[in-house]
């Protein structure tokens, strides 16, 4: 059986010799670029693994690999577009290195690119391998609300904070939170990017506060001007969301703790006081979310 790292390098090389014959290279060319910049290729490379538990030609399945991958980062360039992210994995976003129309028209071929290559398998199978794929690409957005429905009700049972991260998508987060509003503990609405709308309507939730992060301050962030509008500072935690989006004068860095103290300088200087009273408020609101936390400090 072949080992992880054997399995990995098969699936870069392959990834790596992909053809974009086709035209226009305006095109191809984002999906060659966002197809080269790496990652943890997790997906193809547990497929093969998987495949060899039971078969000993595990490259009999490189092009339903390749295409699983090439999926993956079609929903990956379309995230980046929609959080208007300048970096992914540490190389410039899709629509920054292009423009957004690239970006857009640039996935959607990856998504083609990806049921085509998936149909290159005996012909005896196709229909059931273009079955699963397409059951389960729909099951993506489909199980995320049950899947998170699910978390919200461990956090009842358990009493333990709930931690979300929902990225275009709060409508529909904050219907199902509704529903157990008086039950939940509290928790943190993660890498908050929001405006004061949006704000008001999660800090509806008196038990949950904003996390801010990094892109605080970004030069395109407004959240200098929108979180003191609407958002008491014992409403906000501050993260890292490590390793991405390290905030300036760092950014492009692997993200860390030690990068706080510019969020922290930042949110100061909007909220008009200073860093000291902002980290000693935010590390209060923690401990309050996170008790446990009071044991180990």
């Amino acid at each position: 059986m072949l080992k992880s790292e054997e399995v990995l390098s098969i699936v870069n090389e392959a990834i790596q010799s992909l053809p974009f014959n086709r035209q226009p290279t305006s095109l191809y060319e984002p999906v060659r670029y966002v197809l080269s910049i790496g990652g943890k290729r997790m997906r193809p490379v547990l497929m093969l693994l998987a495949y060899n538990l039971f078969k000993d030609n595990p490259q009999s399945i490189l092009n339903q690999a390749c295409a699983l991958e090439t999926y993956h980062n079609y929903t990956l360039l379309h995230d980046d577009l929609m959080d208007n992210a300048d970096l992914r994995r540490g190389h410039e976003t899709v629509h920054k290195r292009w423009n957004a129309n690239t970006a857009i028209l640039s996935g959607d071929s990856m998504l083609v690119l990806a049921f085509q290559k998936m149909a290159q398998c005996p012909e005896n199978k196709l229909k059931a391998v273009l079955d699963l794929f397409t059951e389960t690409a729909l099951e993506i957005g489909e199980g995320q609300l049950k899947a998170f429905e699910e978390q919200v009700k461990w956090s009842v049972e358990t009493q333990l904070p709930l931690m979300i991260h929902c990225r275009k998508a709060q409508n529909e987060m904050v219907a199902i939170m509704r529903r157990y509003a008086h039950q939940l503990p509290g928790g943190v609405f993660h890498c908050f990017t929001g405006n004061q709308k949006e704000a008001l309507e999660l800090l509806s939730f008196p038990q949950f506060a904003l996390g801010i992060g990094g892109v605080s301050t970004f030069k395109s962030s407004h959240l200098r001007e929108d979180l003191p509008a609407v958002v008491p500072l014992n409403r906000i935690v501050l993260e890292t969301d490590s390793p991405y989006m390290a905030p300036v004068p760092l950014r492009g860095q692997r993200n860390e703790s030690s990068f706080i103290p510019h969020i922290i300088n930042t949110l100061a200087t909007s909220y008009g006081v200073t860093p000291d009273k902002v980290a000693r408020i935010t590390t209060e609101t923690a401990l309050r979310l996170f008790p446990l936390a009071k044991t180990s400090i």
